[in-house]
C-alpha cells in the first residue's frame, strides 16, 4: 500500500473529503486521475485540470503511488 499525494485548488475544494486542499490519499495501486475523484466522490466535470508531478495532464493520465496530483478547478466569478 502507498500513498498519492493530492493537492485541490479552486473552489471544488469543498468537494474533497473534509473539504481539506492537501491530503495523501491511500492506494494499492496507481489509478488514473478519474479513477481517483471517483473514489473521493467528486464528479470530473468539476474538474478543469490536473497536474501531476508539476506537469499538465489529461483526465485519463495514470498517477502513480507516491505521485503529487494537483487537481484544480474554473475560476469562478462574474
Amino acid at each position: 500500500m502507498g500513498v498519492i499525494r493530492v493537492t485541490v485548488r479552486g473552489h471544488v475544494a469543498k468537494y474533497f473529503p473534509l473539504e481539506q486542499e492537501r491530503f495523501d490519499f491511500p492506494a494499492e495501486r496507481p489509478l488514473t486521475a478519474l479513477e481517483l475523484l471517483r473514489a473521493l466522490n467528486v464528479d470530473p466535470l468539476l474538474i478543469m485540470g490536473v497536474s501531476v508531478n508539476g506537469a499538465k495532464q489529461p483526465k485519463d493520465a495514470v498517477i502513480n503511488l507516491g505521485d503529487e496530483v494537483l487537481f484544480f478547478s474554473p475560476p469562478a466569478g462574474g
